[in-house]
């Protein structure tokens, strides 16, 4: 959280003053899906999924774009492979092992 704060912060300003910008987050899926023995890792992730929607939300009438990416490993042996509905608000589901 902090990392993607202060990276984010004097980008933010200029961005404003220009009146254009995009942002593209890196979350994971740890904090979309859980993952035993992460609570921390997916907390943070899940927070920074939070703070995406809000500087989603302040850059909308400023022409600032701002989204999250949360890519996902499958193994080959993972078997079957079924559509798996993230959280609302999420165009796409996930792709996860049955």
């Amino acid at each position: 959280m902090k990392g993607a704060f202060y990276v984010i912060r004097p980008a933010w300003k200029i961005m404003r003053e220009q009146r254009y910008g995009r942002i593209l987050n890196t979350c994971s899926a740890a904090g979309i899906l859980g993952a035993q023995g992460m609570s921390n890792y997916g907390a943070a992730k899940t927070g920074l999924i939070g703070f995406t929607r809000v500087l989603a939300a302040e850059g909308a009438g400023r022409n600032i774009k701002v989204n999250a990416i949360a890519p996902i490993r499958l193994h080959a042996d993972a078997g079957p492979l079924r559509r798996r509905r993230g959280p609302p608000g999420l165009r796409s589901g996930v792709c996860c092992a049955k």
